[in-house]
């Protein structure tokens, strides 16, 4: 009788041992996940957004252009 009731608990304490185990995994994926994704929406953006210039004329080579709403100015 014994040995049954103690085949039995150390089925169950081995159970409970798994049981916990993949629950304390599952439980360091989600933080991690969670901590990802954090991190990731408080990033800095890259770069400063800088307005389109108005004047879309193309400068006269030897002309001076007038000042750029940038430094160094941009492309595009």
């Amino acid at each position: 009788m014994k040995s049954k009731r103690k085949a039995q608990q150390e089925k169950r304490r081995k159970h409970k041992q798994y049981s916990r185990l993949i629950w304390g995994s599952v439980a360091v994926v989600a933080v991690g996940v969670l901590g990802y994704t954090l991190w990731v929406a408080f990033l800095p953006t890259y770069g400063e957004p800088i307005p389109v210039m108005a004047d879309t004329n193309h400068a006269i080579e030897g002309e001076d252009p007038g000042p750029y709403n940038s430094n160094p100015p941009t492309s595009g």
